[in-house]
């Protein structure tokens, strides 16, 4: 072995015996440094309670794994990629088996749909672009809601007729011929006009209110009939008025717009006529700003001889018609009238007549009395008889 080498495993290393002695001995020896040594596996002790008796964990159920899964899978993205794929295929074999099937039962009924489409959006275009269309439409419409509410076709735009006012007023309005003849007249001629009025004045008893009355009843349009009167209540007349013509212009019961409307103003004053001028010019604005037909009848209450030159200071529009005062003959008329309403026989009772027309003042009343005075006397002839 040479200086140089290195044993194997080790070194070597050499000693003599004295120094620069000729007898000196040379010994030589090696030795190996033991390798590092290998470390073994141990085994650990269990880390189990000794103090009874060995206890495995649970293992997780079957079930509860698979439900796990099917909740993972039906979540998020694999849910809607799953059913994604699964319509797909659906699809494709409903349209590889039934697609011919569907085809020619879808193709009638698209067509037809489309058809009805194409004819409202023209019907919806023509409406829209032409007056006289929509007109026509319109006007088809009103006359099958007014056939179906009133029972005429074109019951908001017919023509006014007064043939039912005049025989009211003829048969019932007592010593009045002229009175009525003018009201025919003055309501015929303005009957076109959007408003006019006119005003019932005269004694007390010779029909004012009777005419109203009547008038009301016979009315054409009797929806369209309004009744006002002034001192029903306490306050300030005309914002009472107000209130009331605020009512019948937003009133969802009353077509204001439809037919001929006549509205009766009652129970005025000699002093209400600065009011009733009022009114009178109001209704005139309203009629002209809503578009509708208006007569106003204005009803004072009985007046003296002397008192009926303040009428001149009614507006000019209004027309004055005087209701002249009764006679007895006149009275004899109205009870005979109230008499067959009442059912009262007077041929029966023959003492009854005279009696009546006795307790009753003409000139002052008018008729007013009658029908009171003849239902008391009446009653007490029945009591007499049957005693």
């Amino acid at each position: 072995m040479s200086d140089d080498e290195e044993p194997p495993g080790g070194r070597m290393f050499a000693f003599t015996n004295g120094y620069n002695s000729p007898e000196r001995k040379q010994y030589e020896f090696s030795f190996a440094l033991p390798a590092p040594p290998i470390p073994s596996p141990q085994i650990q002790p269990m880390d189990v309670d000794t103090s009874g008796p060995i206890q495995l964990p649970e293992e997780t159920p079957l079930e509860q794994v698979v439900g796990e899964k099917k909740r993972k899978l039906n979540n998020g993205k694999v849910r809607k990629t799953i059913r994604k794929l699964g319509q797909e295929i659906n699809g494709r074999a409903n349209g590889g088996i039934n697609g011919g099937l569907m085809h020619e039962l879808l193709q009638p009924r698209t067509l037809l749909i489309c058809s009805i489409v194409v004819l409202v959006v023209a019907t919806l275009f023509g409406v829209l672009t032409s007056e006289d269309l929509r007109q026509d439409v319109y006007k088809g419409y009103r006359k099958q809601y007014q056939l179906l509410f009133y029972g005429v076709e074109n019951y908001c735009t017919q023509e006014l007729n007064l043939s039912n006012v005049s025989r009211a007023l003829q048969n019932n309005l007592v010593g009045q011929k002229q009175a009525v003849s003018r009201i025919e007249h003055f309501v015929y001629q303005n009957r076109n006009r959007e408003y006019s009025s006119l005003a019932l004045i005269g004694p007390t008893g010779v029909g004012k209110s009777l005419a109203a009355e009547l008038i009301a009843e016979s009315w054409q349009w009797h929806l369209n009939v309004h009744r006002f009167l002034t001192h029903i209540r306490p306050g300030d007349l005309f914002y009472n008025f107000q209130q009331f013509l605020h009512s019948i212009r937003d009133g969802k019961e009353v077509e204001f717009k439809c037919g001929h409307n006549l509205l009766i103003v009652e129970q005025l004053e000699i002093d209400d006529i600065p009011v009733a001028n009022k009114i009178d010019e109001r209704l005139q604005f309203v009629a002209a700003k809503d578009g509708v037909q208006l007569t106003t009848l204005f009803v004072f209450q009985g007046t003296v001889a002397r008192d009926e030159n303040k009428f001149a200071e009614l507006n000019i529009g209004i027309e004055r018609i005087p209701l002249r005062a009764l006679t007895e003959a006149d009275l004899e008329h109205c009870l005979r009238l109230e008499a067959k309403q009442l059912g009262v026989n007077l041929d029966a009772h023959p003492l009854l007549q005279p009696l009546v027309l006795a307790s009753v003042d003409v000139t002052n009343y008018g008729c007013k009395p009658v029908k009171a005075k003849l239902t008391l006397h009446s009653y007490t002839f029945n009591q007499s008889t049957e005693a």
